[in-house]
C-alpha cells in the first residue's frame, strides 16, 4: 500500500518524485481492476484539502493554488 502524508513541498523535484509513485501505484490498481474484470464498474477519486499551481514560480517550487470562491 502507499502511502504519502502530503504533497505541500516547495521544490518541484519534490513533489514530482510524489506524483510519479502516486500514478504508478494508481497505473498498478486500474491494471488489477481490469485484469479480474472490475475497472468498468469502479470509481477513483483523488482528493485534496489545498492545492499547488502547476506553474513554477521563480523559486523553481509552486505556490499555492488561488481560491475559486
Amino acid at each position: 500500500m502507499l502511502k504519502q502524508t502530503g504533497y505541500d513541498h516547495h521544490g518541484m523535484n519534490a513533489v514530482s518524485d510524489l506524483f510519479s509513485k502516486a500514478n504508478n501505484a494508481i497505473k498498478n490498481f486500474v491494471a488489477e481492476l481490469k485484469e479480474q474484470g472490475l475497472w468498468d464498474n469502479t470509481v477513483l477519486i483523488m482528493s485534496s484539502d489545498f492545492g499547488r499551481s502547476l506553474n513554477p514560480n521563480s523559486n523553481g517550487g509552486t505556490d499555492h493554488a488561488v481560491s475559486c470562491d
